[in-house]
């Protein structure tokens, strides 16, 4: 998570800290609980069906990804 992605969230979500800075290239993702099982579930199927359609594969393939 970039800085300003984190300073954002740490101002607006006083109960989450930051309990480990990684020192990585690679990028991801982080759901709380303040996300729902709702948003969750759209996710993923969104997610499957960008892996099935081919979309991801595509991804990997122009940014180099394995």
């Amino acid at each position: 998570m970039n800085r300003d992605v984190a300073k954002s969230l740490l101002d607006n979500y006083p109960d989450i800290e930051i309990l480990k800075e990684l020192k990585t290239e690679e990028n991801g993702f982080i759901f709380s609980n303040i996300f729902s099982e709702k948003l969750l579930k759209k996710f993923n199927k969104e997610l499957e069906e960008a892996k099935s359609d081919g979309t991801v594969d595509n991804l990997k393939k122009k940014y180099g990804i394995e």
